[in-house]
């Protein structure tokens, strides 16, 4: 007798590990019973409660490699089926031939097959074990009776009676049990049907992921229809029990099968929050098409009102597309207790909160094309209502609640074998009071790149047109103020050449890279803010040289009782840049506003010691003479080759000052002025290594030896091991920044930043674990996010509960974090519940996690 061709048992419980249900109906509690009080449901029950039966075996029992597989080490075992020694073992069933065996068998009129006692048939990796089992070969009727086990590689079925036809394909079990080895999702049913290739049915059933003799959690419903060919399942009244304790019923759902997902309601996530009150979403989701889907999510706020969110999204072999947003009609306002301190002190309630009454709403269109082609396009376009709509609705999110602007940009590019060429239009807008005064309209790079044996020939080049931002006039409150700081803002176009060529030649010993190049800038400036008289066309060239060489040395050493290869790398890297004089990019309007497009200095740290600019951007040729001196030493494994540990550590002198700057020398801080006369800079360390499998370490300081102090630094520690104890910490300092931008015509200097951010996930035992993560500003003596919990995860289900307390940045108030009150931070109390073989309920606290602590993202991924 042979298995029906490609009998899908897979297919009969797949539908029951889905992700997520689509609720068609409101949810309720119900204590309805799912089995009669008979004997043979009582015993399907028992049987339900103490799954051993279905392949089970402790974890003592398990090899080694079995026990690999386990999700984490609180699991007592593992469902896995008998291992077979036969030559067939790892044949596909349409491969393999029909082979039974059986104690007895009887032919009757040569068209009834009889098989008693220790009835075994096998296809290739699917076998049947069972007490007896007759065949029709005119109707192609199989019927199995007694202790039926039905086995392959992925599910395991056991039941009391069973008919297949091997035509249609359908089957019908009595007193069903089964498990998903992978998955580790078992379940009952009184009834298993199958029709066909098209539907699978079962009734009166119950399924968990939980092991034997733990009843955590279960779903229980009526009746459980599969249809595999469409992807989707529907189920009548399901029932999610704790603990026997029924906490959820559905009259009917609908759920995806397999991996597609299906249309329909996913779960609701409920939430509160002191501003939005009690919230709700519910989300939709449209499987439009195997490449196109969308989600529409109903979002209800208590104190806001309903808001849509929407999202679609289009995956083809070219392009990747989303494009998402929310929308609120007639926004409530939330609530607010600084708002209500305001009003308590007069100020009008219009004013206290601007938005109420208002429509507010985001939109964003994200799409990526061209990966794995000589071509690529990059869209990243957003725009909202207002400048605080993030931070009001999604106050709690890590991204929204950081989130300083939003940007409007669109780009393409084209890669050939020597020639890098790209366009891009861009523009920011600010979540502050203040706007940047340009946008790139557009901005075009040609490049080219040719190596000839150890030569290798440079041409870069750029244009960009500089025009107003759009959003610049919302800077400022009166007209007169906006309409002067436009007669004092400088547009334009401009031209940037890099032309250089190198000799890169490398040796066993070290390498040596001479460098002799030039450099182009410039303009075309619009001459309607421009005094009379000033050049609106200026243009600077200037010659420039360097050479890099490094030497390696290396030993064997011995360090914390291993072997390793250590090297020690002295560089020295001269870098010239001849003078040129461009006093003309400066005091070109009335109140003498200078050239600054784009333009910054660059962060002083190890790295800067073998750059050829000290600014970023591209309004300034560099005027240098200075030799860099450095020394690096690192360890790596004699056994492995892998680097454990590097530090460097160096310095520039210089051969004279440097007098080019952003600003001119009237406005510039005495600070800036006094680092351009000096003959050597700060020293310059940095430190990176995988010290070990568990620990890393990655650092870069910047020391004034002529003040003894520490002018910055930026460490970070990262501890994981096997059990996934994790702990992070990350120290960022700067002395006093000086600020410069577009938007800042004069450099401005700041409080130091001065912040340690703390994360650790440490296990108590094999399933509790402690959640807790602290940024605390030292400048202003403030906890800028913070939060503590703990986290219970076994076999069964994980749940996870945090307390949280987060500052509520706010952009548009200067000195913001000098003047904090009780007021600026939101508590929250989040709780996340993870079935297993189910999926999340809700994602919050994973998100979170994800964005705050390093590691979090291999342990959730290894740590099931």
């Amino acid at each position: 007798m042979a298995l029906a061709p490609g009998f899908p048992l897979k297919q009969m419980v797949i539908g029951l590990r889905a992700a997520g249900f689509a609720v068609a109906v409101p949810v309720f509690l119900c204590a309805t019973p799912v089995f009669a009080a008979d004997s043979a449901s009582a015993r399907l029950t028992k049987e339900f409660e103490d799954s051993r039966h279905l392949d089970w075996v402790p974890v003592e029992k398990l090899t080694e490699a079995q026990k690999q597989t386990l999700p984490n080490e609180c699991c007592k075992g593992a469902y896995v089926a008998p291992e077979r020694t036969d030559t067939e073992a790892n044949l596909q069933p349409e491969d393999a031939p029909v082979r039974a065996h059986s104690d007895e068998e009887i032919s009757e009129r040569q068209t009834r097959l009889e098989f008693r006692g220790n009835v075994s048939i096998t296809q290739g990796n699917r076998s049947i074990t069972t007490d007896s089992a007759s065949y029709d070969k005119e109707s192609k009727q199989a019927k199995l009776t007694g202790s039926i086990q039905v086995r392959d590689p992925e599910v395991m079925v056991r039941a009391d009676v069973a008919e297949v036809n091997l035509d249609s394909g359908d089957a019908h079990f009595d007193n069903a049990r089964f498990v998903l080895y992978e998955t580790r999702v078992h379940g009952v049913a009184q009834h298993l049907r199958r029709f066909g290739d098209n539907v699978i049915n079962l009734e009166q059933s119950m399924i968990s992921s939980c092991e034997p003799g733990d009843n955590a959690w279960s779903i229980r419903g009526s009746e459980i229809s599969l249809h595999p060919d469409e992807h989707y399942g529907t189920a009548e009244n399901m029932r999610l029990n704790i603990k026997n304790i029924p906490v959820l019923y559905v009259p009917y759902i609908r759920f995806p099968v397999g991996e597609e997902r299906l249309t329909g309601f996913l779960t609701p996530t409920p939430g509160y929050s002191s501003r939005n009150g009690f919230e709700l979403s519910v989300p939709f989701y449209w499987n439009i098409a195997p490449s196109t889907d969308a989600t529409l999510t109903a979002h209800y706020m208590s104190s806001r009102g309903y808001m849509l969110e929407p999202e679609l999204r289009n995956l083809t072999s070219y392009f990747e597309t989303k494009l998402s947003g929310s929308f609120i009609n007639n926004d409530h306002g939330g609530y607010s207790s600084f708002a209500e301190s305001q009003i308590a002190a007069g100020v009008p309630e219009e004013v206290a909160y601007p938005y109420r009454g208002h429509d507010r709403w985001f939109a964003k269109l994200e799409q990526d094309g061209g990966k794995g082609r000589d071509w690529s396009t990059t869209i990243n376009y957003s725009d909202l209502s207002d400048k605080d709509y993030l931070r009001d609705m999604y106050s709690g999110s890590v991204e929204s609640n950081r989130q300083a602007y939003i940007r409007q940009m669109v780009s393409a590019d084209y890669r050939s074998e020597h020639w890098f060429s790209g366009i891009k239009v861009d523009e920011y807008r600010l979540l502050t009071t203040t706007q940047l005064p340009y946008r790139e309209l557009p901005r075009i790079h040609v490049d080219g790149n040719y190596q000839i044996n150890d030569w290798v020939l440079q041409l870069n080049n750029e244009y960009v047109n500089f025009v107003q931002n759009r959003y610049f006039a919302s800077s400022f409150d009166k007209r007169e103020t906006y309409e002067n700081a436009l007669a004092n803002t400088i547009y334009g176009d401009r031209i940037n050449t890099d032309y250089s060529l190198t000799w890169d030649k490398s040796y066993s010993w070290g390498f040596v890279k001479p460098r002799i190049g030039v450099k182009g800038l410039a303009y075309k400036l619009d001459d309607r803010s421009l005094v009379a008289g000033t050049d609106d066309s200026p243009s600077f060239v200037t010659p420039q040289a360097s050479v890099d060489a490094g030497l390696y040395f290396e030993r064997d050493a011995n360090v914390f009782g291993g072997n390793y290869l250590q090297t020690l790398e002295p560089r020295a890297f001269y870098f010239y840049s001849a003078y040129q004089n461009q006093d003309s990019l400066y005091k070109l309007t009335p109140n003498n506003s200078f050239v600054n497009f784009d333009l910054g200095d660059l962060t002083f740290n190890y790295n800067q010691l073998f750059r050829t600019t000290r600014f970023a951007g591209g309004d300034r040729l560099d005027d240098a003479n200075q030799l860099s001196l450095a020394v690096s030493t690192a360890f790596s494994s004699q056994d492995t080759g892998a680097e454990r540990l590097r530090m460097s550590i160096g310095q520039i002198f210089y051969g004279r000052d440097r007098k080019i700057m952003i600003y001119d020398k009237d406005t510039a801080t005495p600070s800036v002025l006094e680092e351009n006369r000096r003959g050597t800079s700060n020293w310059a360390a940095q430190v990176s290594g995988q010290v070990s499998s568990r620990f890393h370490v990655s650092g870069d300081a910047a020391y004034d030896q002529r003040n003894n102090k520490l002018d910055s630094a930026n460490v970070g520690l990262h501890y994981m091991d096997d059990s996934y104890r994790i702990a992070n910490i990350t120290y960022r300092y700067t002395l006093k920044p000086v600020l410069s931008s577009p938007s800042q015509p004069v450099p401005v200097v700041v409080q130091s930043i001065n912040q340690l951010d703390t994360s650790i996930i440490l296990p108590i035992n094999s399933r509790w674990s402690i959640i807790a993560r602290n940024n605390h500003d030292f400048t202003h003596g403030v906890e800028l996010d913070t939060y503590a919990g703990l986290e219970y995860n076994d076999c069964c289900y994980r749940v996870r509960v945090l307390g949280r307390r987060w500052l509520r940045v706010d952009y548009t108030t200067p000195d913001f974090l000098a003047n904090l009150t009780n007021k600026d931070f939101e508590p929250g109390i989040m709780v996340e519940l993870e079935l297993k073989g189910l999926g999340s309920m809700d994602r919050q606290i994973s998100n979170l996690l994800e964005r705050t602590v390093k590691g979090f993202k291999d342990r959730e991924k290894n740590l099931r």
